[in-house]
C-alpha cells in the first residue's frame, strides 16, 4: 500500500512537472508566434525559434533542465546555441553552428544574446591616431605660420630699407629741380643782358 502511495505521489509530480514544461514551452510558442526574444527572469537574454531541432557536426552536450530559461542558463555564454526539448526536460547544449529544420515539436532553439546589466563592449577607437595625425598636422601649420612671420618680418625690413632709400631719393630730385630752377633763371638773365648789349652796340654804330 505504501508502495502504491509513492507510485502514485510520483506519477501526479511528473505530471505537474510535464504540465508545467508544456505551460512554459506555450508562453514562447503560442498558435501564430514562431520566434522572438525574451528576457527571462534570470537577466539572460535568448533569440528563440519554436519547433525545430537541430543538426551540427560535433555531438551536443545533453543536460537536464525543467523550462526553457534553466536551459538557455545553463547555455549562457559557454555554448553558442542550445535546444530545450520541454516533453523530455532535456537541453541540448551546441558550441558549434548548427543547421535547423522546422517541424520537431516540442523543441525550441535557443541563442543566448547577453545578460541583463552587461556593458556593452566599446568598440576600439582610432582616437590616439587620430589625435597624433592632428597634432601633427597642426606642428605642421605652426611651423609654415612661423616661416611666414619670418618672410613678412624679412619683407618689412626690406620695405623700410627701400622707403628710406626712396625718400632720400625725392630729397635729391628736388634738390637737382632746385639747382635746375636756378640755372634757368640765370640763363634767362644772361639771355636779357645780351639783348640789352646788342641793342646798346646798334645804337652806337648809328
Amino acid at each position: 500500500m505504501r508502495f502504491e502511495s509513492l507510485s502514485v505521489l510520483a506519477f501526479l509530480a511528473s505530471r505537474g512537472w510535464a504540465q508545467s514544461s508544456l505551460d512554459d514551452f506555450r508562453s514562447l510558442c503560442s498558435t501564430g508566434q514562431e520566434q522572438g526574444t525574451k528576457t527571462f527572469n534570470n537577466g539572460i537574454t535568448a533569440e528563440y525559434i519554436c519547433r525545430v531541432k537541430a543538426s551540427s557536426d560535433t555531438d551536443p552536450i545533453e543536460e537536464n533542465a525543467k523550462s526553457s530559461e534553466e536551459c538557455a542558463a545553463k547555455c549562457g555564454t559557454n555554448c553558442s546555441n542550445a535546444v530545450w526539448q520541454y516533453t523530455k526536460n532535456r537541453c541540448l547544449l551546441y558550441s558549434t553552428r548548427v543547421n535547423l529544420s522546422y517541424h520537431s515539436r516540442g523543441s525550441i532553439y535557443l541563442k543566448p544574446t547577453g545578460t541583463v546589466g552587461d556593458t556593452p563592449k566599446e568598440e576600439e577607437s582610432d582616437c590616439p591616431h587620430e589625435k597624433q595625425a592632428c597634432e601633427d598636422e597642426l606642428d605642421a601649420l605652426r611651423r609654415q605660420l612661423d616661416a611666414t612671420e619670418e618672410y613678412n618680418e624679412h619683407t618689412e625690413r626690406h620695405l623700410d630699407d627701400f622707403r628710406d632709400a626712396n625718400r632720400e631719393l625725392e630729397a635729391e630730385l628736388k634738390a637737382c629741380r632746385q639747382e635746375q630752377d636756378d640755372l634757368d633763371t640765370k640763363s634767362k638773365s644772361c639771355l636779357r643782358e645780351k639783348d640789352e648789349l646788342d641793342t646798346n652796340n646798334k645804337t652806337c654804330r648809328r
